[in-house]
């Protein structure tokens, strides 16, 4: 009550929380400030723009704990489940702000590579210059470490590519398949690897060698997210033969049986000879028509 009557003020010394705005996938904090992140083509810019004014005209706001005397009266709200449904954003706010603030159809349609270098302003473009290298190091994965940055070092302007798999790499769904495929190939015994292309690279003792590619997908998009990680695992394959071998086994890594479209798991096992894996809790699954892909993961 005294911090709300302002009779008393916050400690000098506290945490800067700014980081967690990273994870947004929208805001970036700089010593300057906190700004929108760059987008990457015009639909992508056009998302920004709507996700911003869907932002601006949210006006909740918790009272639960503004007549609170004691730690009782600031427990009430925590217990009856108040204050957990107001930070619940599938709850508390609207279907139309809740699918503004999370689609991604300017990502999923990949980088342009006339960039679009300030929000303000959508026409003003830069043409990039393509100065693509062949292959990236390997590197052990680090989780903590922000998968996703705008056109900002000389290394991402000169191969536009890289910054949609970035920022693919930074949704959360993409996040949370990635470390739990992590765990999983630590316990088979093996050092799981990754670069800016590669999602993971792992060689099991014994087992063979195998190439990861992670692809969150929605209900409408499958088809496309299929399309772009069969050919990225035959890109990357080709491109880093040298350093991890022709003979590596291709896995296409789902967040869930992709059983939308009937002849998808056919096409991409028994056709394309790629296998086809995603979680079921703690549990490996994998499809029937790629059995013998994946049978050395299981």
């Amino acid at each position: 009550m005294d911090f709300s009557n302002n009779l008393i003020s916050p400690p000098k010394p506290f945490e800067s929380r700014f980081h967690i705005l990273k994870h947004t996938d929208f805001l970036i904090p700089e010593k300057s400030g906190v700004r929108i992140r760059n987008p990457i083509n015009s639909l992508d810019f056009h998302e920004l723009s709507e996700r911003l004014i869907a932002i601006n005209s949210i006006n909740l706001s918790f009272n639960g704990f503004d007549d609170a005397e004691d730690s009782n009266d600031l427990l009430k709200p925590i217990v009856d489940g108040t204050w957990g449904r107001y930070f619940d954003g599938i709850v508390s706010l609207s279907s139309d702000v809740v699918n503004t603030l999370t689609k991604e159809e300017g990502i999923l349609q990949g980088s342009s590579i006339e960039l679009i270098t300030d929000l303000t302003t959508p026409t003003e473009k830069t043409t990039v210059p393509i100065s693509v290298p062949l292959t990236y190091a390997f590197r052990k994965r680090n989780q903590d470490e922000d998968s996703y940055s705008t056109y900002s070092t000389p290394q991402t302007r000169t191969d536009p590519e890289l910054t949609g798999i970035k920022r693919q790499k930074s949704n959360l769904s993409h996040k949370l398949i990635l470390q739990q495929l992590e765990e999983y190939l630590e316990s088979k015994g093996c050092d799981p690897l990754e670069n800016d292309h590669i999602d993971l690279f792992a060689q099991i003792p014994g087992d063979g060698k195998f190439l990861f590619e992670v692809k969150s997908m929605s209900n409408t998009n499958l088809l496309s997210q299929t399309r772009k990680g069969v050919s990225q695992l035959y890109e990357y394959r080709f491109r880093y033969q040298e350093e991890i071998g022709y003979d590596v086994s291709l896995c296409l890594v789902f967040p869930k049986k992709p059983d939308e479209i009937d002849w998808i798991e056919d096409y991409v096992c028994k056709d394309r000879g790629i296998g086809i894996i995603w979680f079921e809790g703690d549990s490996l699954k994998f499809s029937e028509q790629g059995r013998n892909l994946v049978e050395n993961l299981i």
